[in-house]
């Protein structure tokens, strides 16, 4: 007989803690379900490695709502998980990627397709930020170094010209001129060939952690995940995976857009709202 573990059997129930950083009071989700806190007990009871089951308060100050405080058994990182009798969750961590888990293991316990949320994380969102302001000074060194390459083409055009004439004329010295001219503009070339690649591999690490981080973004919204098989010639079929849920897909498209238009402030506003 196997039995699976819990889904979250790595991060233990803790007492509150003493001291709380702020960099945990200040980062979280937060997203409102029409769901009674007996069930999310229960989902709480599946996901996560108890010795007895928790039981939501029927009386008292704390009636029909949670309070749960975990650390994680790998990082020692502390976590809040709050639910209010209203249906308000609330997951307090600087996290994202355990915030974004909880939401989506959550919403497909509930079967929720649809889920809205509020999210702040400001390390999460200061390195996006600093990503898109290198992105945007890489696109311009970009620039620059194409209008050089634009202009050295021309010059070298040229040289190559007056040195076929020098050719021609079987004058020496002149030859000589033009030769070194185009041994300087070569090396120019390279120059600015390996600036260029330098550029465009961190132009590429950047865009890829921009990438990461927006799927960070999707994460904390309810999203399923289909597959299907798409039709392309005959007898070729390709397999596509596609991101089905307005919240996520919204999400998204804005953050694609910010980072396109190179707009922090609406990349931020797409982070935190959807």
């Amino acid at each position: 007989m196997t039995r699976q573990l819990p889904r979250f059997c790595m991060y233990e129930i803790i007492s509150h803690p003493e001291e709380v950083s702020q960099t945990v009071i200040d980062s979280g989700v937060t997203i409102e379900v029409a769901e009674r806190a007996q069930r999310i007990a229960l989902w709480l009871n599946q996901s996560l490695l108890l010795a007895e089951e928790f039981e939501v308060a029927e009386e008292g100050p704390n009636a029909a709502s949670i309070e749960l405080w975990l650390r994680g058994l790998r990082d020692n990182k502390v976590h809040c998980f709050t639910a209010s009798p209203s249906g308000k969750i609330t997951v307090q961590t600087e996290d994202s990627t355990f915030a974004g888990d909880i939401i989506q293991s959550l919403a497909m316990y509930l079967g929720l397709r649809e889920l809205n949320s509020e999210s702040k994380f400001p390390n999460d969102e200061s390195k996006m930020l600093e990503a898109l302001e290198r992105v945007k000074g890489l696109k311009d060194v970009d620039a620059k170094l194409q209008a050089e390459a634009a202009s050295t083409a021309v010059l070298l055009k040229s040289v190559v010209i007056r040195l076929e004439d020098a050719r021609i004329l079987q004058n020496v010295e002149e030859m000589r001129k033009r030769l070194l001219q185009l041994k300087a503009i070569n090396s120019d070339l390279i120059r600015n060939h390996e600036i260029r690649m330098n550029s465009n591999r961190d132009l590429s690490i950047n865009l890829k952690e921009l990438n990461i981080g927006v799927q960070r973004v999707a994460k904390l919204r309810a999203f399923k995940l289909e597959t299907c098989d798409k039709y392309v010639t005959k007898n070729v079929f390709f397999h596509f995976i596609l991101l089905v849920g307005k919240a996520a897909t919204n999400a998204v498209s804005r953050c694609r857009t910010a980072i396109q238009d190179e707009n922090s402030k609406a990349l931020l506003a797409a982070m935190r709202n959807g």
